[in-house]
């Protein structure tokens, strides 16, 4: 949407209303255009920027100059140990002396009832085949996929959605 463009009689009226002080809000309410539009127009015309708006940018400037902030209060010691002390040191000692040694973790196997991969390749793969990789291949090789039907909600079937969540693993017996 495009505006009509300034006749002289409106830019007339603007650089009265500018010498006479007003801002530029009430000047858009008596020329009937938007405060915008009439600060534009003051910023584009050299002989309404020479005269200025009444909200002088540099007297405002002047105005928003910030003094100098007393200075603060000292405040209390912070009520933890700064990170350089000996307070991790303390800590770590601590959990050692209380912590009795790790036991051996259990070995982990998959299930023994996985089913056979059907090696299908990508193209191969129907709407409703499982999409789990069964194969590392090399450089210019052929991906394959499980192929078995897939479980509801999932790209895998039921084997590998439980692989996918590491649910699949049982212990061995040591």
């Amino acid at each position: 949407m495009t505006a009509a463009p300034w006749t002289q009689d409106e830019i007339a009226r603007v650089g009265e209303l500018l010498k006479a002080g007003q801002s530029a809000t009430k000047i858009a309410l008596v020329v009937g255009r938007s405060r915008s539009a009439v600060i534009g127009l003051v910023h584009r015309n050299k002989a309404l920027r020479d005269v200025g708006l009444k909200g002088n940018v540099t007297r405002l400037a002047e105005d928003r100059i910030r003094q100098p902030r007393a200075p603060r209060k000292p405040t209390a010691a912070p009520k933890h140990e700064p990170l350089g002390s000996n307070r991790f040191k303390k800590l770590r000692e601590k959990a050692t002396e209380t912590e009795p040694a790790p036991k051996e973790l259990p070995r982990w196997t998959a299930h023994a009832d996985a089913p056979e991969p059907r090696n299908l390749s990508l193209v191969d793969l129907e709407w409703l085949d499982c999409r789990w990789p069964v194969n590392n291949p090399e450089r210019g090789q052929e991906h394959l996929f499980c192929g078995h039907r897939r479980a509801s909600g999932s790209s895998y079937c039921a084997h590998h959605r439980l692989v996918s969540a590491g649910r699949h693993l049982v212990a061995e017996a040591a």
